[in-house]
């Protein structure tokens, strides 16, 4: 439950927020890398 509630305090703060398990993490690296970079092509400018 409090990690819901962190969660939705970031959120509300602007930003999006990328779930990877630990298999996603050591398993398969490259896609991680590329989810999080085609992620942050999508954010509006700053």
């Amino acid at each position: 439950m409090r990690d819901h509630r962190r969660e939705n305090q970031v959120v509300l703060l602007g930003w999006k927020l990328l779930s990877f398990t630990w298999d996603d993490v050591v398993g398969r690296p490259e896609d991680v890398v590329d989810e999080v970079r085609a992620a942050r092509a999508r954010r509006p400018e700053e």
